[in-house]
């Protein structure tokens, strides 16, 4: 990935947090700068990740690797539904220098 290249930014949400329609749309608007274009499930969290899509009116991705979902989504955001270590929402940006978390 070149540095010149526009950052991935990933939004990463526990399934848990996928059941409320109002937090999801407030997690949303957690990305400044750019609206949320498709959403990804973590391994075995399908069901959430449609559920998630279908509140939010986007369409459901099929990578499950948070690289292979960055390279696909250079300068845009997306949300991915996986198990992680605390509910979220964590904003995560992917750049040519590598992850970072913002937020």
């Amino acid at each position: 990935m070149s540095d010149l290249q526009c950052p991935a930014r990933v939004v990463v949400l526990t399934p848990a947090r996928t059941g409320d329609p109002d937090a999801l749309r407030e997690t949303a608007g957690t990305v400044s700068g750019s609206r949320l274009v498709r959403v990804y499930a973590g391994p075995g969290l399908a069901t959430y990740a449609r559920q998630a899509a279908l509140v939010l009116g986007l369409p459901v991705g099929e990578a499950e690797d948070l690289d292979e979902i960055a390279d696909l989504h250079p300068g845009e955001a997306v949300l991915v539904v996986r198990d992680w270590p605390e509910p979220g929402p964590v904003l995560m940006e992917r750049d040519g220098a590598g992850w970072q978390r913002i937020g």
